[in-house]
């Protein structure tokens, strides 16, 4: 049975606080495991701000524009074939790009669920994917129409975003996961020492 560091009185395991002299136990392992809550949310609320930015930019940031003039196309305008560069009848419009709103929005909604950092890690991975395919795919197309169109620089902007959540998100697993270890590890030591003092 575990005993009070300041009087040495002997305690139940679940009890927070001394009987006799009243002094405070297991403080600095809550005090860690508050600080550890506080620091997930704030890195939770910074990939929610990363996902809603992607979100946003995917309706108003031109992705591809004429070479030859002022029009531009967002990424929903390419997806459903409007906007000023496809012309008042439109086109056919492009589906495969949704994948660049759904993803951020999958991740978001995930943020939000409070999932583990590795699931948000691999959707910020297939956002990453998707955007790289997105840019192979533009300049395909950008070649077939002999270079009549051209990307804009907000493309290598999300871009980077991307890259920065998946470097972002992979730190997370890796400090979170390595704490969680730690503690495993120090909660069997503190309970085979707890065990080797009942004993002795």
């Amino acid at each position: 049975m575990p005993s009070c560091p300041k009087c040495g009185t002997e305690v139940p395991e679940n009890v927070n606080f001394c009987q006799k002299c009243g002094n405070a136990l297991h403080t600095v392992e809550n005090t860690g495991t508050e600080l550890d809550e506080t620091k997930k949310k704030n890195f939770r609320r910074i990939i929610n701000g990363c996902a809603m930015l992607l979100c946003v930019l995917f309706f108003v940031c031109p992705l591809v524009k004429c070479s030859g003039g002022s029009a531009t196309a967002s990424g929903w305008e390419i997806a459903t074939g409007t906007g000023d560069l496809y012309g008042e009848k439109g086109g056919d419009g492009e589906p495969f790009v949704f994948a660049l709103i759904i993803l951020p929005v999958a991740l978001l909604i995930l943020a939000l669920a409070d999932k583990p950092f590795i699931v948000l890690r691999n959707v910020s991975i297939a956002g990453l994917i998707a955007k790289i395919a997105f840019l192979i795919a533009a300049y395909m197309k950008i070649d077939n129409y002999k270079g009549a169109f051209e990307l804009t620089g907000g493309n290598w902007f999300i871009l980077c975003i991307y890259i920065g959540l998946v470097w972002f998100t992979q730190y997370c697993v890796n400090n979170f996961t390595n704490e969680k270890i730690v503690k495993r590890e120090d909660s069997k030591d503190s309970s085979s020492n707890r065990y080797s003092d009942s004993d002795s």
